[in-house]
């Protein structure tokens, strides 16, 4: 994560928001034209609720050929089981806190409070010169053995020395590690120096020594791993173009053969940057995933497209529980962005959309350029009791749809 400044009632409106939503290229650039969503409207701005599955279109056929009866063994599957958590064939995946300041959680804990286990388990390890034996991927390695269900391992693996630590022989170290994690049985999407698009680590805004640092490992990685996914993840654009150096994507893309998912670091924050306690917006969500699944999902590269990091932060003053201001809870907060990730609208318009992993994670911390200090809860589960019922409340109304699908075909 980074610390930066930062239904059927409804199908035919949908069906005609796609197809008006266009690609322009400017200058290299690409910008999505969303107006056409916001016009539809959705259920949520209708009184649906945020405890429900807004959408009563039973599941197709398709879907449950196409998802529900995946064998998570095969390449394609993404190591991804159809039995663990998922909404509306999107898995839903958690990165807990292990070692916060403030309320360290673990994945065990998160999973008491869904009704299916999490279908991923994101982490951060980073590569020392210290850690020559990759001791810190072992440190977790029985932990996410011991989750139920076997889920993906995502792994953010950082170079927090610099990208020029990683030779060959470091990748090569690296990809045997990985080989070691797949012979016991665990699929990995190794998220390599995410968010490079960005200034906030040592290995960001170095689009050329990425590229070169990236294939090297992935070719080892493919060369002797055979559960391994490379996971490619910028932040989501910022700044001035998809061209951009900073906060851009494509001087970051790499070998497109050396690439097997893509995914998006992609905050809720407030108004832009600022930390504002404001229900998100459609168009929020729409112009950042549209965009980035034009580009590199089936329309463009071809590739799974995931949200690789996420939440909806609900910001109180340091040492207090005092709300920065903005006029919206927290419940109308993290429910909203949650719909609007993982509802059915969203996978009509981005059909690649694969994944969600939620930070769960209380941070207090100084955001760039303020001088003040926050808290900035991200839990979803975790935290607030009131957010956490809903969760649960949420997640059985998707789960009814599908148990109906599944009494259909007894």
């Amino acid at each position: 994560m980074l610390a930066k400044s930062g239904k059927t009632a409804r199908f035919w409106p949908l069906v005609a928001m796609i197809a008006s939503l266009t690609i322009v290229n400017i200058a290299g650039a690409v910008s999505v034209d969303v107006s056409a969503a916001l016009q539809t409207g959705d259920p949520l701005d209708n009184g649906c609720g945020l405890l429900k599955d807004c959408d009563p279109t039973p599941l197709s056929e398709s879907s449950y050929k196409n998802f529900y009866q995946t064998d998570k063994s095969t390449w394609h599957s993404l190591g991804l089981d159809p039995k663990l958590l998922h909404i509306n064939e999107i898995a839903v995946g958690f990165v807990p806190g292990f070692l916060e300041k403030e309320n360290p959680n673990k994945p065990e804990d998160i999973n008491k409070k869904l009704f299916k286990p999490m279908s991923i388990m994101g982490d951060y390890i980073s590569i020392s010169s210290w850690d020559k034996e990759f001791k810190a991927i072992d440190w977790h390695i029985k932990t996410v053995q011991n989750l139920k269900g076997n889920p993906v391992w995502c792994i953010a693996l950082m170079p927090s020395e610099g990208l020029d630590s990683i030779s060959y022989h470091v990748a090569n170290r690296i990809a045997m590690k990985m080989k070691q994690v797949n012979d016991l049985g665990i699929t990995v999407w190794l998220r390599f120096a995410h968010e490079m698009n960005g200034e906030w680590y040592t290995w960001g805004l170095q689009p050329e020594k990425f590229k070169e640092k990236w294939e090297m490992l992935a070719r080892e990685v493919k060369r002797v791993t055979n559960r391994t996914y490379m996971l490619w993840s910028p932040n989501a654009m910022f700044g001035h173009g998809v061209g951009e150096r900073r906060g851009g994507y494509s001087p970051y893309w790499p070998d497109p053969s050396t690439v097997d998912i893509c995914g998006l670091s992609f905050y809720h924050w407030g108004i832009a940057d600022k930390r504002t306690n404001v229900k998100p917006t459609r168009q929020e969500a729409i112009r950042k995933l549209y965009e980035f699944a034009q580009i590199y999902g089936r329309n463009g590269w071809n590739k799974p497209i995931i949200v690789a990091e996420t939440a909806a932060c609900y910001t109180t003053y340091a040492g207090t529980t005092n709300s920065v201001g903005g006029g919206f809870s927290e419940l109308e907060i993290k429910m909203t962005w949650l719909h609007l990730l993982v509802d059915r609208y969203i996978k009509r318009i981005i059909p690649d959309l694969k994944a969600v992993i939620w930070f769960e994670v209380d941070k207090v911390e100084s955001p760039p350029g303020t001088g003040k200090r926050y808290n900035e809860d991200f839990r979803l589960v975790l935290g607030n009791p009131e957010v956490s019922w809903a969760v649960r409340e949420l997640f059985a109304s998707y789960q009814n749809k599908e148990l109906a699908k599944f009494s259909e075909r007894q």
